[in-house]
This record gives C-alpha cells, sequence and structure tokens, in this order.
C-alpha cells in the first residue's frame, strides 16, 4: 500500500514544481509489495531541466513531511532519461515501476538487455565479494548491514534480470525470488561467509552465461 506521506509527496512537488515535474515513479519495496516497517520508499521524479533550484524545492518538501520511512527522489532530467536510458535504472522502472504522476516520455528505449544489466551488477558484487576475503576484513566491520547493502541487495537485482532473461518472468518480490535462490535467505551475520563465498559462485556463472 502506498503510504499517505508519499501522497503527500506527490502533491507538494506537484505544486511546487508546476511543469516542470514530468512524473512520479515509485520504484524499490513500496512498489514490488515486500516493504518492512524500516524500508525507505525510492522515487523516480522526472523533470524537465534540472537545477539546484529545483533540488532544494524538493528536499524542502521531503524534509517538510513526517515520515515513518524515509522518502528518497531520485531526480532525473527528461534528457538524461531519454539519452542515457540504461544509466538511470529504466528497466527498474519498467518492471516494478508504479507511476504515482503523470507519464514517461515515449520512445524511452534501453540499450542494455536485461542479461547486460545482470552481468553488469554481478560484475560489481562480484568484485565487492573479492574484496572482503583479498584484504580479510574483519567480520564484525562487514557482516549485517553493510553485506546486506553491498553484497545481498545488489545480488537480488542480478538474480531478478538473470531469471527475467532465462524464463521471461521478473520476480519482483524478494521472499518469492529467495525461494528460487535460496542464498537470498541466509542470515548477514551468521551465514556471511556463505553469502561471501555462494555470491562469487552465482556472479561468476551470471557474467560468463
Amino acid at each position: 500500500m502506498i503510504p499517505k506521506t508519499v501522497r503527500d509527496f506527490v502533491s507538494k512537488t506537484e505544486e511546487i514544481l508546476g511543469d516542470q515535474l514530468i512524473s512520479i515513479v515509485l520504484v524499490g519495496s513500496f512498489a514490488r509489495g515486500d516493504e518492512t516497517p524500516s524500508s525507505a520508499v525510492d522515487l523516480f521524479v522526472l523533470v524537465s531541466d534540472i537545477d539546484n533550484d529545483i533540488l532544494k524545492s524538493i528536499g524542502h518538501v521531503v524534509h517538510g513531511i513526517v515520515a515513518q520511512n524515509e522518502i528518497n527522489p531520485a531526480v532525473i532530467s527528461k534528457s538524461e532519461i531519454q539519452n542515457h536510458p540504461d544509466l538511470f535504472d529504466i528497466h527498474k522502472i519498467r518492471h516494478e515501476g508504479k507511476t504515482l504522476y503523470g507519464s514517461l516520455p515515449d520512445g524511452i528505449l534501453p540499450v542494455e538487455s536485461e542479461l547486460d544489466v545482470a552481468k553488469r551488477i554481478a560484475a560489481e558484487v562480484l568484485m565487492g565479494s573479492r574484496h572482503y576475503l583479498a584484504v580479510a576484513e574483519p567480520v564484525e566491520k562487514f557482516a549485517g548491514g553493510k553485506l546486506w547493502s553491498w553484497i545481498l541487495k545488489p545480488l537480488s537485482y542480478a538474480l531478478r534480470y538473470y531469471h527475467f532473461h532465462n524464463t521471461g518472468n521478473y520476480v519482483g518480490k524478494y521472499n518469492e525470488l529467495a525461494q528460487k535462490f535460496p542464498i537470498l535467505w541466509l542470515d548477514p551475520v551468521d551465514d556471511h561467509q556463505r553469502i561471501i563465498e555462494g555470491s562469487i559462485i552465482i556472479c561468476e556463472k551470471i557474467i560468463n552465461s
């Protein structure tokens, strides 16, 4: 369910930006429907042009809303998403986005396939996983939240796109994805070693597919 605070953000952003606002799209856990009480609300805010005044205006809206969940707007210009759709997560918008205001311009086509994106993300996760082993980083420094944010969360997106490439089915909800890829069930504290070693194997497989 879309929180009232998000609807407030949409209406206040429309009010303050006027014709400069093109679209607001909800992505992430709230769009997929697997949010938790601590989940952030991830939003793409598409505007005609970007300058510091627009960013500050949106920041004023965010800080004027008392919300249980952090509101994270990613602000993009029309020309940026038209000219560089892959750099601005067009696949995420297409697969799990819920439009809350306006609409995206016509003709925005990704250059990269879902497999390309899966490989790019997998390469980043692979190098991060190798790093933890290569520097013998103390467990207390990376197990838990850091391992979740830098390894498991991006790995889940690599697996979403990889699975879509293989089956044509985009699995948005994390729990449903974890049923297909059990590494996502592992605990970032208790199972940190298995996560690191398993991520390396999975990412190498994605990259070499």
